[in-house]
């Protein structure tokens, strides 16, 4: 469930983000603690209305970071 709700949060936060706009591509972080892969991410990214875009991953928030539960969205890049 809680992965749910994350992968909600950040779907809402690219669309208010993109405005209205297409995303292509995303940057964000995971949290050591947010049990998160890369790979699961990417795969639970899929069965939203954002598959297929691409994924940057930046360095995972360290488990001491008060967000290491959390996954940080840096930058959304929409389609031109």
């Amino acid at each position: 469930m809680h992965e749910r709700r994350v992968m909600e949060d950040i779907v809402g936060a690219v669309e208010t983000a993109a405005a209205g706009a297409r995303p292509v591509r995303l940057r964000v972080r995971l949290g050591e603690l947010s049990h998160f892969s890369p790979e699961h991410f990417v795969e639970h990214l899929g069965d939203t209305s954002l598959a297929g875009v691409e994924i940057e991953f930046g360095e995972p928030i360290p488990r001491t970071d008060p967000r290491a539960q959390t996954v940080l969205l840096e930058s959304v890049i929409v389609a031109a």
